[in-house]
């Protein structure tokens, strides 16, 4: 239960002793939401051993519950904002409002492992799901996955590599997995009506109320399903001093969920389609080592990774490329669509110079058509033409490309840590290799709004005299005009590579002997600091981990923290 309480500001000018008022008239409103999740899981497990032979599984059941129930209330023109409640307001302008959403989902599962001395490895999953946000013809889901694993240390013929390598184990594994989670309702198979109140009267002076379909239905919806194929290898040497992991893999997403844009003449928007097929391919390596010589204990550990996403296909239907992020066969899911910048323009881009307006006409370039050019505008490079080759013109149709994706690639983190005599240290380093990012709006730019106040950067800006860089950080200022930062191009764009400091720790634990007497266990002091540190060019006071934003997240938080460990006997 929640109570909003809009009260009325009322605003004196100092000047005249006009006054206004703000957020006039006052309101109350009660909010009741009330969600309940019930999760029942029944399962059952088995082992059976004999000889070298090792069988075990699971079998069990779930099933899962969810239901919202919104209630609210509210009236305007309360008598008085103290203590106010819905009986204070005035009746003509009560308003109430309810809600109801729920789903359920409800699976089988099994899985039958098997091993044979601990050197041949196989095991077999199976999991049967049934989804309330499917039409009955088609909520069930069958789901397999199996993995196969090979020990080669424990063939008789490595008996000899025994003194060094620990183990070597090849694997290869193979599923399916399901996705029911339908973004836009719970009841996508349903057309749905919504109440619409009307602001002509049909009978007689009163208002009519009636309904209207608001989302087609799309009974054939059914789960996304996503297979899976993975390659690894697991190495230990040195009496587990050195281990080293390698995956690679090959993710297929098929009948994607998703919606499409239609001509709002159709007069409803269309729920998701099972259209699309997305490819993510990658790899993963981790590497380690960890020794000690005497009281003194070291360790190192790095991990690297690389996925390329592409979208295989579409469905049929046609990529919208009227946004900077874009959807098309061959390129990554929301990848960057604009021009390609090429510094921005000066005055020898310019056939005329006004020396008495300190204007500049008839630009020598290509440009897109309908702005009025200066020195110190993004200039764009013309790529193409109706003809396929370039015409003199910038044209979107033409000239605008995939100019970048903001999906990481080459993420990266190296762990160390020392320990001598009861000193600790360790650290985490963590960053991405290769990784573009985009701000708009007030994030990026000034005067866009009465808190977008002028930054460091916008000090930088192109000017003929003072800052006639055609590198500049920002193009020039312009008054009631914004084409140049409205039009997207790889000027924009932000490097979102980055190396972090992500944690650093020091600790000192106290000799067991000096804390005998005193009956303590343990007892331990240190200072730990997180996110000390960005190495990065990402454009600055944002986080390069949010690649893709309009501001308005709270930034990132340097946290130290001293403290202490004590446990008695």
């Amino acid at each position: 239960m929640k109570d909003i309480l809009r009260k009325t500001i009322t605003f004196v000018n100092p000047d005249n002793g006009e006054t206004n008022r703000y957020q006039s008239p006052n309101s109350i409103k009660n909010i009741d939401y009330r969600n309940i999740q019930q999760t029942f899981i029944l399962q059952s497990n088995f082992d059976f051993h004999f000889g070298k032979h090792n069988l075990g599984g699971v079998v069990g059941m779930s099933q899962e519950w969810y239901t919202a129930r919104m209630f609210e209330a509210s009236r305007n023109n309360l008598s008085t904002e103290q203590e106010p409640t819905l009986s204070l307001g005035d009746p003509e302008t009560m308003s109430n409002d309810s809600g109801y959403s729920s789903w359920a989902i409800r699976s089988g599962f099994g899985r039958l492992s098997y091993n044979w001395n601990e050197r041949y490895l196989l095991e077999c999953n199976l999991r049967y799901d049934l989804s309330s946000r499917f039409h009955k013809d088609n909520r069930g889901g069958l789901f397999p996955s199996v993995s196969a694993g090979w020990r080669i240390t424990e063939e008789n013929f490595m008996a000899g590599t025994r003194k060094y390598l620990d183990n070597l184990k090849i694997r290869a594994s193979w599923g399916m997995l399901g996705n029911q989670y339908v973004g836009s309702s719970n009841y996508p198979y349903l057309s749905v009506l919504q109440a619409y109140t009307s602001g002509i009267s049909m009978i007689g002076t009163k208002a009519t109320t009636g309904y209207v379909q608001t989302t087609l239905s799309n009974p054939n919806l059914s789960w996304e399903k996503i297979k899976m194929i993975d390659l690894g290898l697991d190495l230990a040497m040195f009496q587990n001093r050195l281990t080293f992991t390698f995956d690679w893999y090959d993710k297929k997403t098929e009948g994607i969920l998703l919606k499409f844009n239609y001509p709002s003449q159709m007069g409803a928007k269309p729920s998701e389609q099972n259209a699309g097929k997305v490819n993510n391919r990658g790899w993963e390596m981790d590497l380690n080592w960890r020794d000690q010589i005497g009281e003194f204990q070291y360790g190192i550990g790095f991990n690297l990774s690389d996925v390329k996403n592409k979208i295989v296909d579409l469905g049929g239907n046609q990529p919208d490329l009227s946004g900077y992020q874009i959807r098309q066969v061959g390129y990554p899911i929301d990848a960057f669509y604009g021009y390609i910048a090429d510094g921005l323009m000066t005055p020898e881009d310019f056939k005329i110079n006004n020396p008495e307006t300190h204007t500049y006409n008839l630009p020598k370039i290509p440009v897109v058509m309908g702005y009025k050019y200066q020195p110190g505008d993004i200039k764009y490079k013309d790529l193409s033409g109706p003809n396929g080759e370039p015409d003199g013109r910038i044209m979107p149709e033409y000239d605008r490309t995939v100019i970048g994706s903001s999906i990481p690639r080459y993420t990266y983190s190296m762990r160390g840590n020392l320990g001598w005599k009861g000193i600790d240290f360790s650290f985490v380093l963590q960053g991405v290799g290769k990784c573009d990012g985009y701000l708009e709006g007030t994030a990026r730019h000034a005067f866009q709004d009465m808190a977008a106040y002028p930054q460091k950067i916008h000090m930088k800006r192109y000017d003929v005299v003072s800052n006639p860089n055609p590198n500049a950080p920002y193009p020039r200022l312009t008054y009631n005009t914004g084409f140049n930062q409205n039009t997207f191009s790889t000027y924009w764009l932000e490097d979102a590579s980055y190396l972090r400091v992500k944690n650093i720790q020091l600790g000192y634990t106290f000799p067991e002997k000096w804390m005998k007497k005193a009956r303590i266990d343990n007892l331990r002091l240190y200072v730990s600091a997180d996110n000390l540190f960005t190495f990065s060019k990402f454009f600055y006071a944002y986080d390069p981990e949010t690649p893709v934003s309009k501001g308005g997240y709270y930034p990132l938080v340097k946290t130290i923290v001293f403290g202490v460990n004590l446990s008695f006997k």
